[in-house]
């Protein structure tokens, strides 16, 4: 008999806690959209979250090495957006603007950390090569160095 009835609790559970989290938004909206730049922070952040403390000095500089890595990245992305200009619409670049706007939406309201862009990187690899080209462009131009 209680396995028959487990979907019913189930629902009625899922209910109760929807009903407290939209209580809790509409009680301190101010916390709420703190909490969703802090999640979309997590998101995209350069630097991993150390996982032990203390951190031993090697762990400290990988991680920094990789936040360097992500930064220099992200630089490079966003020059190629910007090389791109209106071009963004076009199918070819949209499915990854999306896809990366999408999940940022998403992950607004729900858990995120580093990992959880993991499938976007690849976008984003595609506009940091875009900034790459850019650069060389402007280099054989000779108007950067």
């Amino acid at each position: 008999m209680a396995a028959i009835d487990w979907p019913a609790r189930e629902l009625a559970l899922d209910r109760w806690h929807y009903a407290k989290a939209l209580g809790t938004i509409r009680a301190e909206p101010g916390v709420f959209a703190w909490s969703c730049l802090v999640r979309l922070g997590r998101l995209w952040q350069p630097l991993p979250h150390s996982v032990d403390l203390p951190e031993a000095p090697r762990r400290r500089w990988a991680r920094r090495a990789v936040a360097v890595w992500y930064l220099l990245e992200y630089s490079l992305a966003a020059m190629g957006l910007w090389s791109l200009g209106r071009q963004l619409i076009r199918p070819v670049w949209l499915w990854g603007t999306l896809l990366c706007g999408g999940f940022s939406l998403v992950h607004l309201f729900y858990w995120s950390n580093l990992r959880m862009r993991s499938p976007l990187l690849p976008a984003v690899a595609l506009l940091a090569s875009l900034g790459v080209a850019r650069l060389a462009g402007l280099w054989r131009q000779r108007k950067l160095f």
